[in-house]
Formats: structure tokens, C-alpha cells, sequence
């Protein structure tokens, strides 16, 4: 991972097929190469984008369509905000990655029990310029079936809070989530998020075991 180019000779026989073999991308694969701690040099106060982008590169996804904001501390530069990055998974950048599929709020890890994936929450916590119950910080994750990563201090009480001991209080999750190219045991297919803020959605979900597609992007 990635592909090498494959090169197909063409022939004078009609309608003939050659089949190719390619690496393609598994759901443990990712959540192996997600980084423990953040990745990035630069002083910003979240980086899941950051760290969702270093698993994807340890996977062979090098991001080259990826057109948002980079960090210029390191090199590669890291991607920064979430927002963009569920916006580059949205339009597939890989192949065999299925359509985003929209979830409640309120509800989103309920609904999303079982599959495995990236998601994106959408005005998920609460940044220092924030009036009262206001929430503008967006988030980008990996979701195993049951619960999120725990990376950093406050990713890990987040997570242990919230699908440990159930307290969902911390990081509660009440904004737009979107499971982001979601394969679980068999194809899911559903629509991409429309609906604006405090919904939830989950781009490009991943079945452990099942295999998924993928060219060089």
C-alpha cells in the first residue's frame, strides 16, 4: 500500500478482461496506525485531523487530493481542520469508499453500534471564544463499533467517560455526526449529510475484516 501503476496491454480480442490484484484498506489497519499521541509541532488546541491523517498515511493514503489547510511545521504538512477533512473523504477520494450515511443526534453511537469507520462530528466541543452552551469546535475520529479512540489526556477521559462509564455529559456528541465510508458486513449505503448543525452523520465506515478498495489519491 499504495498501489503500484498497473499497466494493461491492449489486445485484438473483443471485450476482453484482465483482472488485477490490489492492496486495499481494513478498519484494524487504520485504528492500528491512529498515532497516541498529537502529531503535529504546531501549537493547536485539537488535532484529530492531524492524527486521523498520520493513519491514513501509515496506511498507504498519502492525501495528495486533500486541497485544505496543512500544517508548515512538518513535512509532510498535516492536515488541519476536521471540517475539511470530512469534506475531502464526502467526495470519496479512494476507491470502493461508499457514500457518508447520516445519523440522529442524541443517538449517533447507538445507531452506529457495530460498525466501524471514521466519523465527524460537526460543533462538537466547546472552544475558549464560545459563548454559554454554544459548541463550534468540530471533531474527526475513528469509531471501533463501540467507542472512539483515546488519544491525548483529553481524548482518553472523553472516550472513558462517555463509553466506559457512560457518562454522556463529557463529550456528549449532541452535534452533526457523520460515519464516513461505512462497510460493515455487508455494503451500507446512505446519503451524505445535508441537514446542518447538531446532526449527526458517519463518513466512510470500515468492517474489521472487510476489505476495502483503494487506488492511489
Amino acid at each position: 500500500m499504495p498501489n503500484r501503476m498497473t499497466a494493461v496491454r491492449t489486445n485484438p480480442t473483443l471485450n476482453s478482461t484482465k483482472d488485477v490484484s490490489l492492496n486495499a484498506l481494513t478498519f484494524e489497519a487504520l485504528w492500528s496506525a491512529y498515532p497516541k499521541f498529537d502529531p503535529c509541532r504546531g501549537h493547536y488546541q485539537d488535532q484529530c485531523a492531524a492524527r486521523l491523517g498520520v493513519a491514513l498515511r501509515g496506511c498507504g493514503i498519502e492525501g495528495l487530493s486533500f486541497r485544505g489547510v496543512r500544517c508548515n511545521a512538518d513535512d509532510p504538512g498535516h492536515m488541519l481542520r476536521a471540517a475539511e477533512v470530512a469534506e475531502w473523504l464526502h467526495r470519496r477520494p479512494f476507491a470502493g469508499c461508499p457514500e457518508a450515511v447520516s445519523l440522529m443526534p442524541g443517538r449517533w453511537d447507538t445507531d452506529a453500534k457495530g460498525r466501524t469507520g471514521i466519523v465527524f462530528f460537526d460543533g462538537y466541543w466547546h472552544r475558549d471564544s464560545d459563548g454559554p452552551n454554544v459548541t463550534t469546535g468540530n471533531h474527526i475520529d475513528l469509531w471501533n463499533g463501540s467507542r472512539l479512540t483515546m488519544a491525548g489526556v483529553t481524548g482518553t477521559l472523553a472516550t472513558i467517560g462517555r463509553f466506559v462509564l457512560g457518562r454522556r455529559s463529557i463529550g456528549a456528541g449532541t452535534a452533526l455526526v457523520t460515519l464516513i465510508c461505512v462497510i460493515p458486513t455487508r455494503y451500507y449505503s446512505g446519503k451524505s449529510i445535508d441537514s446542518g448543525r447538531h446532526g449527526v452523520g458517519v463518513l466512510c465506515s470500515i468492517g474489521p475484516r472487510q476489505f476495502l478498495g483503494m487506488d492511489r489519491n
